[in-house]
């Protein structure tokens, strides 16, 4: 199973040829899909979001588990509560 020497230097050749051109083509499809990505993000980021959210209270914790914001309705009331580090308590109804 001799192969040539010109013939084997021809397919070493080809090869190489061909390794060059699957790097090129695989740095092109990552930057298209880089660029796709950043595309989608950006517009993403741009589009101004409508809508509303629907839901009975928000209550705010601190990073210790104490509420420390409420709103919501109680009874026929609509309360905001606020309370400071100190736990003092101030109602807006």
């Amino acid at each position: 199973m001799d192969i040539e020497r010109p013939d084997f230097d021809r397919i070493v050749e080809r090869i190489e040829k061909l390794e060059r051109q699957n790097r090129l083509l695989r740095l092109v499809n990552v930057s298209i899909i880089v660029a796709a990505c950043f595309g989608v993000l950006t517009v993403c980021q741009f589009t101004p979001r409508q809508g509303e959210i629907k839901t009975g209270r928000i209550v705010l914790k601190d990073a210790q588990g104490r509420t420390r914001a409420f709103l919501g309705t109680e009874g026929d009331k609509t309360l905001l509560v606020l309370r400071d580090i100190n736990r003092l308590t101030y109602i807006i109804s």
